[in-house]
């Protein structure tokens, strides 16, 4: 083989390579609403996030859509679209995503901070809902020993003072009973990721199929 030859050969393997890892991620690792037949095919230690992927954007597009025609605030229009533009079982995944994320970042004090206890009820059903019994009964810890307060939060975002929002949310962890529970949320197993894969593939008919 010429060294011209050689050089194509290895260019057109290089090439190929990343064509095919290009597909592979299209097809099998991004949720685009397409439903049972479209989750069937995305690898179970991915299947949550992507689907969540979607769910967040379905939910943000509903929330500029509700402040675009006046109908909702800024402020709310978020969580009005998730609780309003999700069907229970998209809920289950967005909102123990959610819980997931921000305890893992943060812990409870972070999460009841951010969302200001908007999804608690919510949140409570979605578990009950993918049979996840050790979170849920972390959650009502959780829930239990909530300490967050709403006017404070809301007049640092109202003022758009980064240095107040920080310094109210630095507060927040001082002597709170959220800081307990935080060890029992990592102790729980499988991970949540794990718990949803299997509810998704499962009732997988109740992610119904959008039009793209």
């Amino acid at each position: 083989m010429t060294f011209f030859r050689t050089i194509q050969y290895r260019y057109r393997r290089h090439i190929l390579r990343y064509v095919y890892e290009w597909q592979f991620s299209w097809k099998y690792d991004i949720y685009r609403g397409r439903g049972a037949s479209q989750i069937r095919k995305i690898p179970e230690n991915k299947l949550a996030l992507a689907v969540d992927l979607h769910l967040s954007q379905k939910a943000y597009r509903l929330a500029k859509q509700l402040v675009t025609q006046g109908i909702k605030s800024e402020a709310s229009a978020y969580s009005d679209a998730v609780m309003e533009g999700l069907n229970a079982f998209e809920q289950a995944v967005h909102l123990t995503r959610l819980v997931d994320m921000e305890v893992k970042n943060g812990g409870f004090n972070q999460y009841y901070f951010n969302t200001q206890g908007v999804y608690e009820e919510a949140t409570l059903r979605a578990y009950e809902l993918i049979d996840a019994q050790d979170y849920l009964a972390v959650f009502q810890a959780a829930a239990k020993q909530a300490l967050y307060s709403v006017e404070g939060h809301i007049t640092a975002h109202q003022q758009e003072d980064p240095t107040e929002l920080m310094k109210s949310f630095s507060e927040t962890y001082t002597d709170n009973p959220l800081n307990d529970v935080d060890s029992s949320y990592y102790d729980c197993s499988p991970e949540i990721d794990i718990v949803l894969a299997t509810f998704i593939r499962k009732n997988a008919d109740q992610f119904p199929k959008e039009k793209i």
